[in-house]
């Protein structure tokens, strides 16, 4: 098995086990205060918090595209969350 089909094996099961998610978040810092993040996207990565699925415990992130779905495996509990993109309006 190459590394390609390694990433894509492991992209496919965290959009499944993400399926149907929507973990509420809220605005914490625009721009977010992570210079590299800020750097690496021209100023567009936020910092959200949310609580765990879990636990509910407070947690933070820095959502490096928020016009894209962020999705992955939370540290705090091992539950996925999932945080959906807002549409902008034209």
């Amino acid at each position: 098995m190459n590394i390609g089909d390694m990433f894509k094996e492991h992209y496919d099961t965290m959009v499944k086990a993400c399926e149907g998610l929507n973990t509420d978040w809220e605005l914490l810092n625009y721009p977010t205060r992570d210079r590299e993040a800020s750097d690496f996207t021209s100023g567009h990565a936020i910092d959200i918090a949310y609580k765990c699925p879990k636990c509910e415990a407070e947690r933070a992130s820095t959502w490096l595209f928020p016009d894209k779905d962020m999705y992955y495996q939370d540290e705090c509990c091992g539950e996925f969350v999932r945080f959906v993109a807002e549409a902008e309006e034209e």
